[in-house]
């Protein structure tokens, strides 16, 4: 016996789970069989701690005859630790090599001839068909997800959003001077949706950076002191405790922000780190943005 698996387009996303497409169908058998029930799980092949919940599910009770397909959906939960290990081996990149494997439960199916006699003597023959006892059979289906095709299935499940882009554009552009800075900024988000943890933690603290003026390939002295600026514009005296709290803030950034532009080997810019990265840029560019329109009142 041999049952042929296949995936009928791509991954879909029903409720919060993926879900694919498949067909199986019987290659090269006289007799015919009725699919039960399939046992499977999902994974990604590479990528450790990831495999998703084993799944049981009923299938349609129909006979399945040699060379004609039976069609069905399977569907597994999507937590958000399995996508975030998913994100961590692709690093921005792919495609995704998915996996399934399962018990298929089955049962062939024969027919045969019965004869019987009437009252009269009479013979009579008919057919009845005769189930066999259940077997199992190991079933595999293998295919690769594009990373384009990966990236719109993250979206339809909401995974990646951050809160740098429920920002309203105009309130954070309204002020020219920081206009360039938040379009960097943006830039610095799409490379997390990528999953480039460090480059954009890099690209967050390097927004501010341009938003100053400062161009690529600047010393840290060149960056605190454009900042300095940036901050005195917003609050002229220097020594209120919310310039100083800014202040301190801006150097931690600036510690991710050299670790991992220059890829320290003591340090490694997790997903977390793009995500404090962002959040404190972007508020950094509404606190300033706000300060400037209200004329930098004390």
């Amino acid at each position: 016996m041999y049952f042929n698996v296949r995936a009928n387009g791509g991954l879909f996303v029903n409720r919060g789970e993926l879900g694919l497409s498949v067909s199986i169908s019987v290659e090269h058998e006289e007799r015919p069989v009725e699919l039960l029930a399939l046992e499977f799980d999902v994974g990604f092949f590479g990528v450790e701690a990831c495999s998703f919940p084993k799944r049981t599910m009923p299938l349609p009770t129909r006979e399945l005859k040699a060379d004609s397909q039976a069609y069905f959906q399977i569907t597994f939960p999507t937590p958000r630790e399995r996508l975030e290990a998913i994100e961590e081996y692709r690093k921005g990149g792919g495609p995704l090599p998915l996996r399934m494997t399962g018990n298929l439960t089955y049962r062939e199916v024969s027919r045969c001839e019965v004869a019987s006699w009437d009252a009269k003597g009479a013979a009579n023959k008919r057919v009845i068909r005769s189930l066999e006892e259940p077997s199992v059979l190991n079933v595999q289906l293998s295919m690769s997800v594009s990373r384009d095709e990966w990236l719109h299935l993250l979206k339809a499940m909401g995974f990646g959003e951050t809160t740098v882009i429920e920002i309203p554009a105009e309130r954070l552009t309204a002020v020219e001077e920081l206009a360039a800075g938040m379009k960097a900024l943006a830039e610095a988000s799409d490379k997390f949706r990528l999953g480039h943890w460090s480059d954009a933690a890099v690209a967050a603290r390097s927004a501010i950076d341009i938003a100053a003026g400062l161009g690529a390939n600047t010393t840290p002295d060149e960056r605190e002191a454009s900042f300095a600026e940036l901050l005195r514009k917003a609050l002229p005296n220097e020594a209120d405790v919310r310039a100083k709290a800014l202040k301190q803030v801006m150097q931690g950034m600036s510690t991710i922000r050299t670790k991992g532009a220059h890829g320290a080997i003591d340090f490694q810019v997790e997903r977390e780190d793009a995500e404090f990265a962002l959040a404190i840029s972007s508020a950094i560019f509404r606190y300033l943005g706000a300060r400037r329109r209200r004329g930098a009142a004390t």
